[in-house]
């Protein structure tokens, strides 16, 4: 299964200017979210559908915390 993360926050262009912390931040959660997604296909092949949507369900929580982040530092700027 492909990567569906973005690049790190601190290679990418449009996050110059965010403090460490926050770019910290969205490093950890695309980091678990790219476990999640390598877990998820192992499980595929394994068989354990069970397991594979649930790994779906965390991944896509975290994708949706670190839209969170980025929202609050956005509307912090």
């Amino acid at each position: 299964m492909p990567s569906t993360t973005s690049p790190c926050p601190e290679e990418t262009p449009e996050f110059e200017g965010m403090p460490a912390s926050v770019r910290q931040a969205l490093g950890e959660v695309a980091a678990a979210v790219e476990t999640l997604n390598l877990d998820q296909a192992a499980a595929i092949s394994e068989q354990a559908f069970e397991r594979a949507a649930d790994l779906r369900a965390r991944a896509e929580a975290l994708r949706q915390r670190k839209a969170a982040i980025l929202r609050e530092w956005q509307q912090a700027q």
